[in-house]
């Protein structure tokens, strides 16, 4: 019987210990989640406002890939080549221009020796050609000073008013009454009073 008590006392003194180490753990517990509610009633400073997230995105572009373009080449389309002789316009006919053509001077009556230097006493022959449709035919010649010593340019030594009626003209100057005095001469050829053509001489001594 005294065996039996004792080993009831053990295992009654192990509960109690056990029960003990239990409240122990639950009495610490239950402080550690007292204290933080403690600090943060006595602690009066206002909570820090939590700072924003600002979270960025960012989007990288990716280009589209370029595709290669084809080409489409046409082939140039066969036109059989045809030759076409050129036909030439028939020539037309000239209009017969009005005027004095061809003014030349010479010393002799054939117009062989041509020149413009005579002596003061030579004769001077002058040739030209006329055309005149309206075959009014008037010409007028006109023999003046261009630079002679004692007289004025412009002077005029002789001017001839005459009717044409041949194609190829000649005359001579009148110098044989009055010989020319050393100069620069010239003669204007008229048609119809329109001035055609002017031709520039020398009386040398």
């Amino acid at each position: 019987m005294e065996n039996k008590s004792s080993s009831e006392g053990a295992k009654e003194s192990k509960i109690s210990q056990n029960v003990l180490i239990a409240i122990i753990g639950a009495a610490t517990t239950i402080v550690a989640a007292i204290i933080p509610f403690v600090l943060n009633r006595n602690d009066t400073s206002p909570s820090p406002t939590p700072a924003p997230l600002i979270i960025t995105a960012i989007v990288t572009a990716t280009p589209l890939p370029i595709l290669p373009t084809e080409t489409v080449v046409i082939p140039p389309t066969e036109v059989p080549f045809t030759f076409t002789p050129t036909l030439e316009p028939p020539t037309a006919t000239a209009a017969a221009q009005e005027g004095i053509f061809n003014g030349f001077l010479a010393s002799d009556v054939k117009g062989v020796f041509t020149t413009n230097k005579y002596k003061p006493d030579q004769v001077i022959y002058l040739f030209f050609d006329i055309n005149d449709p309206s075959n009014k035919n008037v010409i007028r010649i006109v023999w003046s000073v261009v630079d002679v010593k004692g007289f004025l340019p412009g002077a005029v030594r002789s001017d001839i008013t005459d009717v044409a009626t041949v194609k190829n003209y000649k005359t001579l100057s009148n110098h044989s009454a009055n010989p020319w005095p050393a100069g620069k001469y010239k003669v204007d050829l008229y048609l119809n009073d329109n001035l055609q053509q002017t031709i520039e001489f020398e009386i040398i001594p």
